[in-house]
């Protein structure tokens, strides 16, 4: 996906070279971003001017991972598009799945943090939902995956804001759930 925003950027860029850009992703768009702009540093410090990301697992999700999930709700509800998805790419989805779990985001995170160009405003905003201001996915989510941390059925709040040693700002928490 990386690569995917660097051919998008540039493409930008070269129509509008006398413009910045300010990114704002969502969820594991927020991540992607991350490695983007990581591994571009020069591109980014020259051409992006902030980063902000939305219910983005910054430091992982171990909800969104739980690829069991997937598989019980194809059993709970007969959907061919969640049956296709657990079948079809299994291997898709287990990397994906792994790629958000907390302990490897944190990792990821704190080991590639000073690598990020410096020259960029980064800000993140959590979002939280109770199982009932929720709409049926989001409330047998919330059920099913349960978590003593306030969240958004997906992403933990805690694990959505950049940590404290980042140098970054916070905008808070939002009312919303993830979808």
């Amino acid at each position: 996906n990386a690569r995917m925003i660097k051919e998008q950027l540039e493409n930008y860029t070269n129509e509008n070279p006398d413009r910045k850009i300010w990114i704002i992703s969502f969820s594991k768009g927020g991540n992607d971003c991350l490695h983007f702009l990581k591994k571009h540093p020069e591109f980014s410090n020259e051409k992006i001017a902030g980063l902000s990301t939305i219910a983005t697992p910054i430091l992982g999700s171990n909800k969104a991972t739980d690829h069991t999930f997937l598989k019980l709700l194809a059993k709970f509800r007969n959907i061919d598009l969640v049956k296709n998805m657990t079948e079809q790419s299994d291997l898709l989805l287990k990397e994906l799945h792994e790629s958000l779990k907390d302990n490897v985001r944190k990792g990821w995170f704190y080991r590639n943090h000073k690598f990020l160009p410096e020259g960029i405003f980064y800000t993140s905003l959590a979002m939280e939902a109770k199982w009932y201001e929720s709409h049926i996915w989001m409330m047998l989510t919330k059920f099913l995956l349960q978590s003593s941390k306030r969240n958004d059925g997906v992403v933990d709040i805690d694990c959505a804001h950049f940590p404290d040693y980042f140098g970054s700002m916070n905008l808070g928490v939002l009312e919303g759930h993830h979808l």
